[in-house]
């Protein structure tokens, strides 16, 4: 996860993601994935409107927690049915999105870099 071309930024490091980084294009104002506080803990991209896990509008489900994000689950908004994650069969040992040419973590392309690997 050290070198993710989708998160990153020109530098190729976590120092100047573009994706996630705000209008200074820094952890101050990010607003894709970090909050105020600067941590993967509060992302502004699963938050809602008062900036916090309170009120995730994309990533949690109607528990308003992990356990049931919408933006992966299916109809029953539940890990039974995600329609992003899972793959074919349902379950995350094939994912369709995550993983590359080889269905697994070792070659995935939505979240590798330009080297394609996890370094």
């Amino acid at each position: 996860m050290t070198q993710p071309s989708l998160i990153h930024g020109a530098d190729n490091s976590m120092t100047q993601p573009t994706v996630v980084h705000g209008a200074d294009f820094s952890m101050t104002q990010p607003t894709l994935v970090h909050s105020a506080k600067d941590s993967m803990t509060q992302p502004t991209l699963v938050h809602g409107a008062d900036n916090s896990m309170t009120q995730p509008t994309l990533v949690h489900g109607a528990v308003n927690s992990m356990t049931q994000p919408t933006l992966f689950h299916g109809a029953d908004d539940s890990m039974t049915q995600p329609t992003l994650v899972h793959g074919a069969d349902d379950s995350m040992t094939q994912p369709s999105i995550a993983h590359g040419a080889d269905n697994s973590m070792t070659q995935p392309t939505v979240v590798n870099g330009a080297d394609n690997s996890m370094s």
